[in-house]
């Protein structure tokens, strides 16, 4: 295939393992004979693995012996499978081979740190479904001499804050992940900056209008 993983990316090599690539025999299963005939689909990249990945050596450890199987598996010693989407053939440069780099079976807590992670990117798009309801309400509010009262004042300010406060969380969580984390931290700190000095001037406002009407 002409590349390696390296520093979290696939690279072009001229590692001679490489020209050509060649795939270790394949195995029939569950009689572990050498199948004759054997296809497979091959596909250039890095598996999508929850944490790190780690190299099958069975040099190093009898246990990680492994058989390609004609379905795209791993079968190893420890009577364990390996699934095709969770492990790619690689060279490893100290051994100087090809061995199959799999990925680190998920625990308990990479689950649920991948959904916490899902969770977390929903939010800003909730909030972003809000911000039009907010500025809605907030129109009517202004809008409607009767609504003017200590109760619409306080609701207005209230509605402004988080008008704004949602507003700012929605940019900073969705450019979250084009900026550094400096400009993050800058703009977060502007933000809270600003929320504060409209809350304060959104109290003063109030007490005008409950003085003016």
């Amino acid at each position: 295939m002409g590349e390696l993983f390296e520093d979290g990316g696939c690279i072009s090599s001229n590692n001679p393992l490489l020209h050509p690539f060649e795939l270790p025999i394949a195995f029939n299963w569950p009689s572990l004979k050498i199948a004759k005939h054997a296809s497979f689909n091959i596909t250039q990249g890095r598996p999508i693995c929850p944490s790190f990945m780690y190299y099958l050596d069975p040099n190093e450890d009898p246990s990680e012996k492994f058989y390609l199987l004609v379905n795209g598996s791993l079968y190893r010693e420890d009577n364990s499978l390996t699934d095709p989407e969770d492990y790619c053939f690689d060279v490893d440069e100290n051994a100087n081979t090809i061995l199959p780099a799999v990925c680190f079976p998920q625990t308990d807590d990479d689950y649920t740190n991948s959904v916490e992670e899902e969770i977390y990117r929903l939010y800003p798009y909730g909030m972003l479904i809000s911000i039009p309801f907010l500025l809605l309400t907030l129109l009517v509010y202004i809008s409607l001499k009767q609504l003017r009262n200590l109760h619409g004042c306080c609701l207005m300010s209230q509605v402004s804050s988080l008008l704004i406060g949602y507003t700012c969380l929605v940019i900073l969580q969705i450019a979250s992940e084009t900026i550094g984390n400096t400009s993050c931290r800058v703009i977060g700190e502007f933000f809270i900056i600003l929320i504060i000095t409209v809350n304060i001037a959104l109290i003063v406002f109030t007490h005008l209008v409950i003085n003016l009407f």
